[in-house]
């Protein structure tokens, strides 16, 4: 029997298939990239229709014209003349006029050298009163209600090498008595003394302390600069001073306190030796005043020290109670209430309150304040209330005959 001549119908529809591909590739190459000799792109969006030539450039449909961009300014010529540009006539010059330094010309790339430029030469006429550190003349001095004893007293100091130290007259005069504030305390009136300290270490806080009450007492660093015109200028205003001893603080050796500071890990010679370079740089100051944070006044070195201080006539201040020797209570004095350079105003506000509390109770009451803009503009309106709390503004010395405790 013979086989069948016909194709299979799953050849049949592989060709069919085949031959549908081949004639759709032909077609879209006819209608999307040939037409005529030129390829074309179209686009809409938003109701715009735009054809575009890729050959010509040539743009049809309903698209927008845009305006060619402005063309760009043009340079201007460097070599060309300046316009002109006509200029009012000045008005004639007054005695003061300013001078019109010449100008120089141009190097060979157009630009001006700085040495070509003349230094001008301007004088400036000194104005009274400017620098921190000078007196003030007699018309600027305010008036001194209890003027200090002049300084310095021949009688009152020796000479040790190169240092003029304090010391003892023959008459037993002691510095602490002769250079101290006058004051005359009312009686059952309870007393606060100010201490100001670390002034002379910048100009403008040592110039807002001068302008307080006369009573309030100054202690000057010994690192200050100008040291003696500045306590000079505070005396003249008629402000005890004391002069700040730096001592070992905390956290030595990281935390140092300069090259006059007493140590533990030093001799006693040692010591000696910088207390005495501390005490030749000033004159006419009452006592000597202990840091705030200090560790040396715990030491055994301290007592012979502090019998060196006694010996030449000074008092001592310390912010803490850390030697408690009772032969040299003439001679110590404490603070009640330290103020930190951090302190806020609303904090020293209260620390104020307290230490009027402590001045009721104990008769008298001791502030140590540290020269900073903030904290001393807070002191004036304070110590204007005094009167009227019925308490006394009374310098350093005045207190030191009874000693507060903290």
């Amino acid at each position: 029997m013979a086989k069948s001549g016909k194709y299979p119908f799953s050849l049949m529809l592989l060709v069919g298939l085949a031959a549908g591909l081949l004639l759709s590739w032909c077609v879209l190459f006819f209608l999307f990239f040939q037409q005529g000799d030129g390829l074309r792109l179209s686009a809409v969006s938003d109701g715009r229709y735009a054809r575009i030539d890729l050959k010509t450039g040539a743009v049809e449909g309903n698209v927008l014209t845009l305006a060619p961009p402005p063309a760009p300014a043009p340079i201007p010529d460097a070599t060309a003349a300046p316009a002109t540009v006509e200029v009012p006539a000045p008005a004639p010059e007054a005695d003061n006029a300013p001078v019109i330094l010449p100008q120089p010309a141009p190097s060979g790339d157009g630009a001006i050298q700085v040495a070509d430029l003349p230094a001008p030469a301007v004088e400036v006429a000194p104005v009274p009163g400017t620098d921190a550190n000078a007196v003030p003349p007699a018309a600027q001095m305010p008036t001194v209600r209890a003027p200090l004893n002049p300084a310095p007293n021949a009688a009152l100091v020796e000479t040790v090498g190169s240092l003029a130290l304090p010391k003892k007259a023959p008459d037993g005069m002691s510095p602490s008595q002769y250079y101290r504030k006058p004051f005359t305390r009312q009686a059952g009136l309870p007393m606060v003394a100010v201490l100001v300290r670390d002034l002379g270490l910048h100009k403008t806080h040592t110039q807002a302390a001068l302008g307080l009450d006369e009573n309030v007492t100054f202690a000057f660093s010994p690192y200050a600069s100008n040291l003696a015109e500045q306590t000079s200028q505070a005396r003249l205003t008629g402000h005890e001073f004391w002069l700040q001893v730096p001592m070992e603080p905390e956290g030595y050796p990281a935390n140092d306190a300069g090259p006059f500071s007493l140590l533990r890990t030093d001799s006693l010679e040692q010591n000696l030796s910088r207390l005495h370079q501390v005490m030749g740089l000033a004159v006419g100051y009452v006592g000597l005043v202990a840091p705030p944070t200090e560790l040396f006044s715990a030491s055994r070195l301290m007592g012979d020290l502090a019998e060196d201080i006694r010996t030449r006539g000074l008092l001592m201040v310390q912010h803490q109670p850390v030697m408690t020797l009772p032969r040299y209570d003439d001679l110590l004095m404490t603070i009640n209430r330290t103020v930190a350079p951090t302190t806020t105003p609303e904090q020293l506000r209260i620390q104020l309150t307290e230490l009027e509390a402590i001045a009721r109770s104990r008769g008298h009451a001791v502030l140590s304040l540290p020269a900073t803009p903030g904290l001393l503009a807070e002191l004036p309106a304070w110590l204007a209330t005094l009167p009227a709390k019925k308490l006394a503004l009374a310098p350093l010395s005045a207190v030191s005959a009874t000693k507060s405790q903290p």
